[in-house]
């Protein structure tokens, strides 16, 4: 049984694992920077319902393809979590604010479980970069963990 561990160990030893994109956690500068937004998903994080829009930097320069996050809080999840989740907003929630802030032209929406994320996908999004410094706890946490998050979207750019 000895000689068998030992050999699957090294065998396992000479394995090379690729790192796992979907738990990085860049840090670029605060600031605005453009952004395309690639997909969403709705989850469940520290008891609340989320939305949660993946965008990637469109300006030329360092960042380019930097990959970030938006997290904005709902009403509710309608069915299962994940990609292209379905959520209920709150009518002066953060994310209907940016919303129609992004889309000013958009027309009023009625039923707040059917918000069209369409449009979203079919620009180009200024959206504001703030480092997080703080967990969950509100404790600050050390410089090694910061990681940066879209705060708010801007604007729309064409």
């Amino acid at each position: 049984m000895t000689d068998k561990t030992a050999t699957a160990g090294s065998q396992l030893g000479n394995v090379v694992g690729f790192p796992d994109n979907d738990d990085e956690a860049p840090l670029i500068p605060e600031g605005e920077y453009r952004f395309r937004l690639e997909s969403h998903y709705s989850d469940v994080q520290f008891g609340n319902p989320k939305l949660i829009l993946n965008l990637k930097v469109t300006d030329f320069g360092p960042f380019l393809g930097t990959k970030l996050k938006a997290y904005f809080n709902v009403v509710t999840l309608l069915g299962k979590s994940g990609m292209k989740g379905k959520v209920k907003h709150k009518r002066t929630g953060g994310f209907m604010v940016q919303y129609f802030t992004v889309l000013p032209m958009a027309a009023r929406i009625k039923r707040l479980d059917r918000v069209p994320m369409e449009p979203l996908y079919n620009i180009e999004i200024v959206g504001k970069v703030r480092t997080v410094k703080l967990d969950s706890k509100q404790k600050r946490t050390p410089e090694q963990c910061w990681y940066s998050v879209v705060a708010r979207l801007v604007r729309a750019e064409k």
